[in-house]
């Protein structure tokens, strides 16, 4: 794998397990981390120099740039300057799965949401209660911090996210430190301006995989309206934007639609999804994929999305089908009525 800074300068945890970043296999990270102080002890570990010395975890990196993606690697290694230090200053927190969503395209792993559905579509929930970590801070922890990046669930729902800004103020930090969310637009951020001034800078990822109608339906329990009114509010207000598009199955057609809305107002990143399988662009039949690269070629930031569509190998769309009937019987959606465009294909 070629170099990367993020072991050098990241800890990432999720579910009580750690690693240098959010992409890094999951099977390699170090298990049963009880709070945020243990992060700083695991980064000078010999676990963690081993990773550096031999980062064999980096397989999504690789195959993202294969199909000509921009990775994570390359992200690490345009933000973080190589000086031969090896110094905590960047953090990736999951802090919990509290959510107000069910997209399609998560699950009871990262929403609350979707517990009872995955309960009542398929007799069982893979989470069935809600998780959070212990936000405990040590000096030792935040003394170098210059960027933390939290995940969930809807971060600005949880009360925990709140306590630790405040902990990072009373260490007499935030001044130093860029605030780096993740979130689903459903909350208003003027809610947080006051926080958010003690912090060096903010900034939002915004989770959009399509506009108005397809919003909708990708991000089960969403407005449009009220996302693209907070999306506008987090620019008015001064916060740093750009946008997380996942691409599957279900939008994959109306990308360039998003685009277009989007003009240019800040960075998009485009990950082709890859778990869950069975919502992966892969399960396009040959007619769909044909129809879907003739709209996608015309944009080149898309090159990896046709790309993908040009050279995976053939999918099962009956597979995606029989899951996603499933979900749209219990919800009272439609796949097709989403995506017309592909009916008689």
């Amino acid at each position: 794998m070629a170099y990367c800074m993020a072991p050098y300068r990241n800890m990432y945890i999720y579910e009580n397990a750690a690693g240098p970043c959010c992409w890094y296999d999951k099977n390699q990270r170090v298990k049963n981390v009880e709070k945020l102080s243990d992060l700083a002890d695991i980064f000078n570990s010999e676990t963690l120099d081993n990773i550096r010395a031999n980062p064999t975890g980096c397989q999504k990196c690789q195959t993202h740039e294969q199909h000509g993606g921009k990775s994570h690697r390359i992200l690490w290694n345009e933000r973080e300057p190589d000086n031969n230090v090896v110094s905590l200053e960047n953090l990736d927190i999951y802090l919990g799965n509290l959510c107000n969503l069910a997209c399609i395209t998560c699950g009871s792993h990262n929403s609350t949401r979707w517990i009872m559905d995955e309960k009542n579509i398929f007799g069982k929930a893979t989470v069935d209660k809600q998780q959070e970590i212990n936000i405990d801070l040590s000096w030792e922890l935040v003394k170098n911090l210059k960027r933390i990046k939290l995940a969930g669930g809807e971060i600005l729902l949880m009360p925990q996210h709140t306590q630790l800004l405040q902990k990072l103020i009373d260490f007499d930090v935030a001044k130093n430190i860029t605030m780096v969310y993740i979130v689903n637009n459903t909350v208003d951020p003027s809610k947080f301006k006051d926080l958010f001034s003690k912090f060096k800078k903010v900034e939002f990822i915004l989770s959009v995989d399509g506009i108005n109608e397809v919003s909708d339906y990708v991000r089960y329990l969403s407005s449009w309206k009220t996302n693209n009114k907070n999306i506008e509010t987090a620019i008015e207000i001064g916060i740093d934007v750009s946008i997380n598009c996942v691409v599957s199955i279900l939008n994959v057609y109306h990308i360039p639609e998003m685009i277009e809305w989007w003009n240019d107002r800040g960075p998009i990143l485009f990950r082709i999804l890859d778990i869950p399988n069975h919502l992966s662009i892969q399960h396009l039949t040959d007619e769909m994929r044909a129809k879907t690269i003739e709209k996608l070629k015309e944009y080149s930031e898309l090159n990896i999305v046709v790309n993908f569509l040009k050279e995976a190998p053939a999918g099962n769309f009956n597979k995606f089908n029989d899951w996603i009937s499933k979900v749209d019987n219990y919800r009272g959606n439609s796949y097709w009525k989403i995506n017309q465009q592909y009916i008689n294909l």
